[in-house]
């Protein structure tokens, strides 16, 4: 049970219910070092083929390395398993049309330019934690510990927003 008693002074938006976020189911699973990313690219992975084609999922870590290594390792997984699904990556070492371009590629905005991609997952930094707004995302998965709170809480935004 969370209680949060706001001053009468302070400045808030919304209330207790809104802060919350009751609409987001959330879960934490905490595994060895060794097998975090295999079980979690795993998950992804069998989520992407229980789920509709619309499904989409993002996944959030800290590095370019990580994001990279991440995204080869899913696509791996995908193709073993006959999942069409695509995969983009977005980190702090594209630049900032690239950013974009992806994050509406993924989000569908321009989808008469990618006809034959069906990106269902999303792999980024912090570089895109802001600018994601689709009603299909069903899957947020955070590989480490985000750097700060507002971060986390940018992450976290990122799905439960089916109408």
């Amino acid at each position: 049970l969370l209680t949060v008693n706001f001053p009468p002074t302070s400045i808030h938006r919304g209330d207790v219910d809104d802060f919350l976020q009751t609409n987001i189911f959330m879960s934490q699973e905490v595994v060895s070092s060794g097998d975090y990313v295999r079980v979690g690219l795993s998950r992804v992975a069998t989520h992407l083929d229980e789920s509709d084609l619309t499904s989409k999922v993002v996944i959030f870590c800290n590095s370019k390395g990580a994001v990279v290594h991440y995204m080869n390792n899913l696509e791996r997984k995908l193709d073993e398993r006959d999942n069409l699904s695509d995969c983009l990556c977005i980190h702090g070492g594209l630049n900032k049309h690239e950013k974009f371009m992806r994050i509406r590629f993924f989000c569908g905005i321009d989808g008469e330019y990618v006809a034959d991609s069906c990106f269902r997952t999303l792999i980024s930094t912090n570089a895109a934690n802001v600018g994601i707004d689709n009603d299909h995302i069903d899957l947020v998965v955070r590989f480490g510990l985000p750097r700060d709170l507002m971060t986390y809480f940018q992450e976290r935004g990122r799905g439960a927003r089916q109408p």
